[in-house]
């Protein structure tokens, strides 16, 4: 009896999404910091900002970015901020289960969202606000309000990030249907330690202000 084979054309597999993933950091960043970053400063969110360096697997959104929310449960509770911006899809993770994170993105999310500084060493600083619906925001603030109670976790989290990086894709697909077609997705992981954030807005401004030396 033939063994009968699929052709290429109904056995061609179709390749996973590109995936990458960056850290940075969520804390003060006032008016003044900003000037000096070349960003342009929003009222209503000088309580913070998120800070990140951006690199070549990291895109400039070049303008706000209307975001969808939601949980992931893994190791701890991982809030994501989800946006496609054409062909690509942004996700921000903050971990709820670590206090200082989820109280520097509560003091951080203003009126007009959530503000990502980016920088590298070729260009000045660019921001855009990462935000809700307004019809999302209350349940945005119900959620962090629901994780109060959590205390610092131990990072064992950390350990499974590429897994759980590795499926945003899909759950992004299941809120959003459009999603499922992007072929690249870049994913900022947002920590909340008060140091490392002005050791990276030092950083920031060191390689901002040394061009123009």
């Amino acid at each position: 009896m033939p063994v009968s084979h699929a052709s290429p054309a109904t056995s061609k597999v179709s390749p996973p999404p590109g995936i990458s993933t960056s850290f940075g950091s969520i804390g003060p960043l006032q008016g003044q910091l900003r000037l000096f970053l070349g960003c342009s400063s929003h009222p209503d969110n000088d309580n913070g900002a998120a800070v990140a360096f951006a690199n070549e697997g990291l895109p400039r959104p070049g303008r706000d970015l209307q975001c969808q929310h939601f949980v992931l449960d893994c190791d701890a509770p991982l809030l994501v901020l989800a946006a496609k911006r054409h062909d690509s899809c942004v996700y921000v993770l903050v971990n709820l289960a670590d206090t200082a994170s989820r109280q520097a993105f509560s003091k951080a999310y203003g009126l007009s969202g959530l503000e990502l500084v980016l920088i590298d060493s070729v260009l000045r600083a660019t921001s855009c606000m990462l935000a809700v619906s307004d019809e999302s925001r209350k349940t945005l603030r119900e959620v962090l309000a629901s994780h109060e109670a959590f205390l610092r976790d131990d990072h064992l989290w950390l350990l499974r990030l590429g897994e759980v990086t590795s499926g945003l894709p899909q759950e992004f697909a299941k809120r959003h249907p459009e999603a499922a077609s992007s072929r690249s997705h870049h994913v900022l992981v947002l920590l909340g330690n008060r140091d490392a954030h002005f050791v990276g807005v030092r950083d920031a401004l060191r390689r901002t202000l040394g061009k123009y030396k």
